[in-house]
């Protein structure tokens, strides 16, 4: 259990002050924020904070962890190690689709390496919030 100053969020209890102190806590070290959207379900939002800290069972992972794996070559492609940001980023498959997306959503979206270019781009993307708001729920679909 994290140390928390209760005097600091004596105004009362908010998603908002939630997510901050993750943020500063937890999560040092991350540039963006926590992201969460009612729009997304609750098993997405976490999914995507989980590709985010590089927590997923990638075969990269597996075998940092000491499990045993046959090969640590990405299975859709078979010419790059299976990392996050490979596999949602630049194995063939994966841009493909973010061509496919770009296309469908009439965008331009440039050639990106891993989450938090993604999350920069969609930050720095000129549309509306809502429109924002939809686009980060598809990719987050998507991935």
């Amino acid at each position: 259990m994290l140390p928390v100053n209760i005097q600091k969020y004596s105004k009362g209890f908010s998603i908002a002050s939630a997510r901050k102190h993750i943020d500063e806590h937890i999560l040092n070290g991350c540039p963006i924020s926590t992201r969460w959207s009612r729009c997304v379900p609750i098993k997405v939002i976490v999914f995507i904070w989980r590709l985010r800290l590089d927590k997923l069972p990638t075969l990269m992972n597996m075998d940092r962890k000491g499990i045993d794996v046959d090969s640590l070559l990405c299975p859709v492609c078979r010419e790059h190690v299976e990392s996050v940001n490979h596999l949602f980023f630049s194995c063939g498959m994966a841009r493909d689709l973010w061509v496919l997306l770009a296309r469908w959503c009439d965008l331009d979206i440039s050639e990106l390496h891993n989450i938090a270019e993604w999350l920069l781009w969609i930050d720095d993307c000129q549309v509306s919030k809502k429109a924002r708001l939809i686009l980060e729920g598809v990719v987050a679909m998507m991935m």
